[in-house]
């Protein structure tokens, strides 16, 4: 009886908690989902991701700067990044170089400790192919970011700091080397301006005619200065942005919820359950959203053209889905299987959804809207091809897909 009444529980739990998502308002479960995508969930982060749904729906547009700051932002951030990983590079440096069992090759800049001594031959800037076993790890890491054993190692081709480092170690010697960034990857690499302990044992040197190059050939950098204030700013107009693209998707769920409901909830506590008890219900609330704006698109494109006919310079060639503005047009369509055109791709209100751009379209490959208008079309000539999406890119993701397109054309 004890397996069944466990059961019993088991089922009873997952009721409740599936019962529980489905008596959570739609607006409260796409807050939550939102919240728990966010990177910091600060009120000065939520309050610049909610004015960017309400400009939205006021139908502010982005601008370039506001379009660009998630980019910029990447970039100031890794600044940031490598500006904190120099200055604890530098106090690292300093304070080894206070160590009194800390060699110093290049004062505050590369040194090392010696572990094992070594009998065998020496190494050189003439000798610059060694085999080694090492280890590498980055400054605060506690285990190694890469390990080899019996690696060859043309000294020529890795980091002036490790190569450097090596020089003077004595076959069969261990030594841990301290190199500052500079010295290493700089600021090329995951982790910018991090500071490297290699610890290596020689096994072999090779003769060889490559010389390892002088220190003195490396140049001296300087990083850029970012603050926190700054990254505080761009961080903010970050979430505005999203606020607004959300937005432009979310305004679509107007049956499920109002803008005032999804506001209210981001400003709620998040939800006390897992994602995974109510996935499935936030799915259908997308999948609606989703349906209900390829309706009302295909509404308003019906709309639209319903009205173009009582336009005198405008010409149908299918009713209720394909229309001209031209000067003119062929009684008779050309028969060939490719044009050269020059096309703007525009919506209804004229937005430009794709730029111009000179193409050689195929019409066994065209939409369907192109394949029935363009043959119509006189060459060197003007004219604007108004597409239903049905005619068009119908359940297509992406910018163009079940929209009504208005592309200006020039057929060469």
């Amino acid at each position: 009886m004890k397996w069944l009444t466990g059961l019993l529980f088991l089922l009873v739990s997952s009721f409740n908690s599936l019962l529980a998502a489905d008596n959570i308002p739609a607006a409260h479960l796409i807050a939550d989902q939102i919240k728990q995508g966010l990177e910091n969930q600060e009120d000065k982060y939520i309050s610049a991701l909610i004015s960017g749904i309400e400009d939205q729906e006021k139908g502010i547009i982005l601008s370039q700067d506001e379009l660009g700051a998630y980019s910029l932002y990447v970039e100031k951030q890794r600044t940031f990044l490598a500006q904190k990983n120099l200055r604890e590079a530098e106090s690292w440096m300093a304070h080894l170089q206070s160590n009194e069992d800390v060699n110093s090759i290049i004062p505050l800049k590369l040194a090392y400790t010696l572990v094992k001594k070594g009998n065998g031959a020496l190494l050189t800037r003439e000798c610059g192919r060694v085999s080694v076993n090492y280890t590498i790890k980055k400054l605060r890491d506690h285990f190694p970011e890469t390990a080899e054993k019996e690696k060859e190692l043309d000294l020529t081709e890795i980091i002036p700091g490790l190569a450097h480092g090596m020089l003077s170690m004595h076959e069969g010697e261990i030594r841990t080397i301290y190199i500052h960034p500079e010295l290493a990857y700089r600021t090329n690499n995951f982790d910018p301006n991090i500071a490297l302990e290699a610890t290596v044992e020689l096994l072999q040197v090779f003769p060889t005619s490559v010389e390892i190059p002088s220190l003195r050939e490396i140049p001296h950098f300087e990083s850029p200065e970012v603050t926190q204030d700054e990254l505080d700013r761009l961080q903010q107009t970050n979430h505005y942005v999203l606020g607004w693209k959300l937005w432009d998707h979310l305004r679509w769920g107007y049956k499920l919820f109002t803008k005032e409901d999804l506001i209210s909830s981001l400003k709620k506590e998040p939800l006390q359950i897992a994602h995974s008890e109510y996935r499935e219900e936030i799915n259908k609330i997308h999948w609606k959203i989703y349906h209900q704006r390829i309706e009302d698109a295909y509404t308003t494109a019906d709309i639209y053209f319903s009205h173009l006919p009582c336009q005198s310079d405008i010409k149908c060639l299918i009713p209720g889905y394909l229309y001209c503005k031209a000067q003119r047009l062929r009684e008779t369509p050309v028969n060939k299987t490719f044009f050269r055109a020059r096309t703007i791709v525009k919506d209804r209100e004229s937005k430009i959804l794709r730029k111009e751009q000179l193409e050689t379209i195929k019409l066994d490959e065209a939409i369907t809207g192109l394949k029935e208008g363009l043959p119509y079309l006189f060459p060197q000539e003007s004219a604007t091809l108004f597409i239903h999406p049905k005619l068009a890119y119908q359940n297509v993701d992406g910018p163009l897909g079940d929209t009504l397109l208005v592309i200006d054309i020039e057929v060469d």
